[in-house]
């Protein structure tokens, strides 16, 4: 499975106040610019659901490219960080027992990446958040 690397400054990861969306670089994965099946795309997205939910940290990083860069936001308040402090970032909402969900998810396979929207509910907690992912193309 390829990495996912969402044009900056589009986020993939839940985070309190966070959107998301995640664009897969297919002649990254594949050598060829041939388009994924969409069952890969999907499998990509329980996986990174999958990872979150059981708080396996680095099964969560492996989804990520090493070139990503991630935004935070929490409120008012927007962090932007390279893959090392959104990996940082990521270990510490880790700690905690989390719950996420990806509603409505439309696939949107290309040539060069595939494009997938969706409605993501974090929780942890007392805390939960609901926000549709941004768009990535």
């Amino acid at each position: 499975m390829a990495p996912i690397c969402p044009p900056a400054p589009a986020p993939l990861g839940a985070t309190p106040g966070s959107s998301t969306a995640a664009a897969l670089p297919v002649g990254e994965a594949t050598g060829s610019l041939d388009v994924l099946p969409t069952a890969d795309i999907q499998k990509l997205v329980d996986d990174w659901l999958a990872a979150q939910n059981s708080g396996d940290l680095a099964a969560y990083l492996a989804l990520y490219a090493e070139r990503f860069e991630g935004v935070r936001r929490s409120g008012e308040r927007v962090a932007r960080m390279d893959r090392k402090g959104w990996a940082a970032d990521r270990s510490r909402m880790f700690q905690k027992k989390m719950v996420v969900t990806a509603e409505e998810v439309s696939i949107s396979p290309a040539p060069s990446m595939a494009e997938v929207l969706f409605t993501q509910t974090w929780s942890s907690g007392s805390y939960r958040m609901s926000a549709p992912s941004a768009s990535s193309s």
